[in-house]
C-alpha cells in the first residue's frame, strides 16, 4: 500500500476510475496499512533490531523511520488540512513512540529520534501540500 501511495504522490500514477477497481485498490490499501501497523507494533517491542551492518544499519533504520513518518505527515495533512496541526500531531506521535520504547527492555528513548521523525512528518506535509492532490484540496476549500 505504501508503494502505491508513494507512486501516486511522487510519479503521478493514475488512480483507478472504475468502481470495481476502487474496491480492489481500497482493500489493498487497508490490508497494507493494517499489516504495516501490526509489524510496526511488533517490531517496536523487540529489544534489539541490529542487522550487523554497522553504520549502514543505523543510517538505513533512520532513513526508514524518516520515510514512514513522511507518509504519516502526508496522511495527516490530507486529513487535517492544516500544516501546523499535522506537524504537531505527527511530532506528538513520534514522542509517544519514544516514550513507549523507554519501557521496552533493551531499547531506549532518544530526543534526536523524535527530531528525525518530526522532520519526516514535515517533509510529508510539504510534499502533500505541493502535490496536485494537496493543491486541489486547497482550491476546493477556497470556494
Amino acid at each position: 500500500a505504501m508503494l502505491l501511495v508513494v507512486a501516486a504522490l511522487a510519479f503521478g500514477v493514475e488512480l483507478p476510475t472504475e468502481p470495481d477497481r476502487w474496491l480492489t485498490f481500497a482493500w489493498v490499501f487497508v490490508l497494507g496499512t493494517a499489516a504495516g501497523t501490526v509489524l510496526g507494533i511488533a517490531f517496536s517491542s523487540v529489544p534489539s533490531l541490529g542487522t550487523g551492518l554497522g553504520t549502514w544499519d543505523l543510517v538505513l533504520r533512520k532513513l526508514a523511520h524518516l520515510t514512514e513518518y513522511a507518509l504519516l505527515g502526508a496522511f495527516l495533512q490530507r486529513a487535517l488540512s492544516r500544516p501546523w496541526l499535522a506537524v504537531l500531531v505527527g511530532g506528538l506521535y513520534a514522542a509517544s513512540d519514544e516514550i513507549h520504547q523507554h519501557f521496552v527492555p533493551g531499547r531506549h528513548a532518544a530526543w534526536y529520534d523524535v527530531a528525525i521523525d518530526t522532520i519526516g512528518v514535515t517533509i510529508g506535509v510539504v510534499v502533500w501540500s505541493r502535490s496536485r492532490w494537496g493543491r486541489a484540496g486547497e482550491e476546493g476549500n477556497a470556494s
